[in-house]
């Protein structure tokens, strides 16, 4: 069995410049890029694999472009541990590739800093074994490395030799002597060890492959693209309480923020909801007051606290409809605590102080609804905020906004950040003696990249579409629905008594007619052309903003047989 040293590397063919250490990666168009690598590797001298060498700042396709990347690594044996040297590899004989227990590869990301610049620490695609940590942190997503010994662990924790691999002479466990210390530091540091981190599998190439190189080779498809979704708190859905302060309306900002209190629009007057929509068209206090208690209802949710109000439950419902009850009682405490807090600021009614945090939300049910009569009285003056109220304002509502921002931002997926940079390691796992766990072998890092958008330009010709020629004096009548939908009465009702008048008058269609389900068949290709023609319409409207018609839109003639004479 082996007991030596075993290197896992590029593949080493100098007469074409691959003398490094780092994986092999290739650029291929071909549809079937596995089979025209390995016919690559079997031609004398390499020549048609160095034309496919992915260069060093190459940003890599994604399958999208119809371009795939390959990696390409050989396992020798480091008999002596002279490492990786032209002069020592005469003495480094292939692995056996029947030693060789599995193998694969791991894509890690490089984290960023405070600033979004992108530092040297690594993360990696990694579910937590909860079974392991008896912990509830979320299972899946990209977790920073946090000690450097954890970036050679096995990527399966089943494999882990805890005290052969993870915790040796050289690497031990963190030790502070105080026993409370060392069983947090422990439990830290096996929640480290319990992450299973996403694996692309190698493969040995076929025999004749190895025997024409005399090299053990493996390789795998790089994986660029993924559906996986991150379970990972987002860490950036939160806002800068600078922007928050910023956002905030005059009157819940600190009085010195301001140069003074705020004045009140409208003193003393009583309005109704009704009154209140046809001012504040032509008084510009009276609107920044009303938007005041927008936000104060709407974004900071200090309506949903008491819905009594007709409008007020339709919020609320709107809210549940989308979110759920979870997510609305999740938001639910940070909205009271606001609350209590612009309880702090003191209205002036005549002489009589009142805590503004119930009377805004009592303004906002009626004041807010155009159709509300019930009648609400104008403070006679704006209390004075100090500057410790205004932050303590500010940062109850940055907490609500950062809660309303976690619940609506979509979760991410695995190669949804752009603007990342990327690096891939290989590893194999060596056989040992008597049915031990095998022993694990590290490849350097490749060279750092990064990942183009699916958006962006493929050097690969683009799909066709071919569309029939519908002006043909046959066509039409070879055309039929290939496509059925099924649609429900009233929908169908609504379609069929819809006008275009009606549309741009914003009149809703009836929807009158008989309770009868329809299947309606559409010709696909026809739904085709009728969708081209709109997008040319649009792209010459909207050429005279862009400017993009040259760059978007090539038209290339094609010439077309025209049949001999006599009909041959």
């Amino acid at each position: 069995m082996v007991v030596h040293s075993v290197l896992l590397r590029g593949l080493q063919a100098p007469d074409i410049g691959l003398v490094g250490t780092e994986p092999t990666l290739l650029t291929r168009a071909d549809q079937d890029p596995i089979a025209g690598v390995l016919a690559d590797l079997i031609k004398p001298g390499l020549t048609a694999l160095k034309q496919t060498l992915t260069q060093p700042s190459e940003a890599l396709y994604q399958p999208v472009h119809r371009i795939f990347h390959l990696v390409l690594l050989e396992a020798v044996c480091d008999l002596f541990a002279t490492g990786n040297s032209l002069e020592t590899h005469a003495f480094q004989p292939k692995l056996d590739p029947l030693k060789i227990d599995s193998a694969g590869l791991v894509l890690r990301r490089y984290a960023l800093n405070a600033s979004d610049q992108t530092t040297s620490q690594l993360e990696g695609w990694r579910t937590l074994d909860n079974r392991l940590t008896h912990s509830n942190a979320k299972s899946q997503g990209w977790t920073q490395f946090s000690e450097s010994f954890s970036l050679n662990l096995d990527p399966d924790p089943k494999k882990r030799d805890f005290q052969a691999r993870e915790f040796t002479a050289a690497q031990p466990r963190l030790r502070t002597g105080a026993l409370v210390l060392d069983r947090q530091l422990s439990v830290a540091q096996a929640a480290q060890s319990s992450y299973c981190e996403q694996v692309t599998p190698l493969f040995i190439a076929p025999p004749e492959v190895c025997q024409a190189l005399n090299k053990t080779i493996l390789y795998g498809l790089v994986p660029l693209t993924s559906q996986s979704l991150s379970e990972a708190e987002n860490t950036d859905a939160a806002f800068d309480i600078d922007f928050v302060k910023s956002h905030l309306p005059s009157y819940l900002q600190a009085t010195s923020t301001l140069g003074g209190i705020s004045p009140v629009p409208d003193v003393g007057r009583t309005l109704t909801g009704q009154a209140a929509a046809q001012l504040r068209e032509t008084n510009a206090s009276l609107d920044g007051y009303l938007e005041m208690l927008r936000q104060v209802s709407e974004e900071f949710e200090l309506g949903l606290l008491t819905p009594t109000d007709s409008i007020v439950c339709e919020i609320e419902e709107d809210f549940k409809r989308i979110y759920g009850d979870s997510k609305l009682n999740k938001t639910r405490p940070a909205s009271i605590a606001l609350c209590q807090s612009l309880d702090k600021i003191k209205l002036d009614y005549e002489g009589k102080q009142v805590s503004a945090g119930d009377r805004l939300k009592s303004a906002a049910k009626y004041l807010l609804n155009p159709e509300s009569t019930r009648s609400v009285t104008m403070p006679t003056a704006w209390g004075e905020i100090s500057d410790a109220l205004g932050n303590e304002i500010a940062q109850k509502v940055k907490v609500i906004l950062d809660q309303r921002l976690s619940i609506t931002i979509p979760q991410f997926r695995r190669f949804d950040d752009l603007d990342r940079t990327y690096s891939l390691r290989a590893f194999i796992r060596v056989k040992s003696e008597n049915n031990c766990l095998p022993y694990l072998h590290w490849s350097a890092p490749s060279q750092p990249f990064t990942i183009r958008p699916w958006y962006a330009a493929s050097p690969v010709p683009p799909v066709q579409v071919a569309l029939p020629d519908i002006l043909g004096p046959n066509t039409l009548k070879t055309l039929k629905p290939n496509v059925a939908f099924n649609i429900p009465a009233g929908l169908f009702n609504a379609i069929d008594g819809m006008t275009l008048k009606d549309l741009l008058a914003g009149k809703k269609p009836s929807g009158s007619g008989p309770a009868l389900n329809w299947i309606c068949g559409f010709n696909i290709p026809i739904i085709t052309i009728c969708a081209f023609i709109v997008l040319n319409i649009f792209l010459q409207l909207l050429n005279f903003i862009f400017g993009w018609l040259p760059f978007i839109k090539v038209c290339i003639p094609i010439p077309t047989r025209q049949p001999a004479e006599g009909g041959n």
